[in-house]
C-alpha cells in the first residue's frame, strides 16, 4: 500500500435487500497510518440481520486500473428476543391489570425504541382478547402500512391511543395481548417482520 492510492469499499446486501442495505463509499486516500479503517454507516446493519452480506474493496495506483481486493462473506447475526421490549399501556401503571373504568377516554399504548431502529421501519401490531361471550375480539391496528417516523427516533419513543370503543367490549377477567412487530429491513413483510417479546393484560 503506498499512501497516494485510492480506495473504495463496497458492502453488499443479499438479493431481496432494499437498495438502501447496501453501500459505497467515496473515494479515499489510503495516507500513511496503518492498517487504514474505513468507516461504514452503522444503518446497514439493520438490512441485514440474519443474513449474509459481501464486502469488497478495490484501489487505484496512479493512471492503472483499479484492483479489486476481497471479497469477504460475513454473516450478520441476530439480535437476542429480550432485547425488543414490548408497548406498554400507561394506564396500567406498572402492573398487568388493565382496568377498563381508566380507559373511557381510550389508553395510551406506549412504545420505547429498540437496537437499530430507524425511519421507514415497517410495523405490525395486533391486540387479541375476547368477548363477553368468549368469542375472539382482535384489533389489528398497524398491518406493515404504519412505519417508524423520525420524531420516533429522535424522541426514542411514540404513544398511540387504543380506542374505548374497542376495549369496552373486552370480557373482565380474560387477558388482552399485545403483539408488536417490526420489519428492520423496511420490507413490509409479516412473516419476516422481528417479534416483540408478548405483554398481556388482564382485564378488569
Amino acid at each position: 500500500m503506498q499512501p497516494n492510492d485510492r480506495i473504495r469499499v463496497r458492502w453488499t446486501a443479499a438479493p431481496g435487500t432494499p437498495a438502501a442495505g447496501s453501500f459505497t463509499t467515496n473515494t479515499l486516500t489510503a495516507g500513511a497510518t496503518r492498517p487504514r479503517r474505513v468507516p461504514l454507516p452503522l444503518t446497514l446493519v439493520a438490512f441485514s440481520l440474519g443474513k449474509q452480506v459481501t464486502v469488497s474493496a478495490e484501489y487505484d495506483r496512479g493512471t492503472a486500473q483499479p484492483v479489486p481486493l476481497g471479497p469477504i462473506h460475513l454473516n450478520v447475526g441476530m439480535i437476542p428476543a429480550d432485547r425488543f421490549i414490548p408497548p406498554v399501556f400507561l394506564e396500567a401503571n406498572g402492573t398487568s391489570d388493565l382496568i377498563l373504568a381508566n380507559v373511557q377516554g381510550g389508553a395510551t399504548l406506549r412504545f420505547g425504541t429498540w437496537p437499530h431502529i430507524a425511519r421507514l421501519q415497517a410495523l405490525w401490531l395486533d391486540l387479541e382478547g375476547e368477548d363477553i361471550n368468549g368469542a375472539p375480539h382482535n384489533l389489528a391496528m398497524w398491518t406493515g402500512s404504519v412505519t417508524v417516523h423520525q420524531s420516533w427516533v429522535s424522541n426514542s419513543g411514540y404513544s398511540v391511543t387504543v380506542l374505548f370503543s374497542y376495549l369496552k367490549d373486552l370480557r373482565p377477567g380474560s387477558t388482552l395481548t399485545v403483539r408488536f412487530r417490526v420489519n428492520l429491513d423496511t420490507v413490509a413483510n409479516s412473516s419476516t417482520a422481528q417479534a416483540f417479546v408478548l405483554r398481556q393484560y388482564t382485564i378488569r
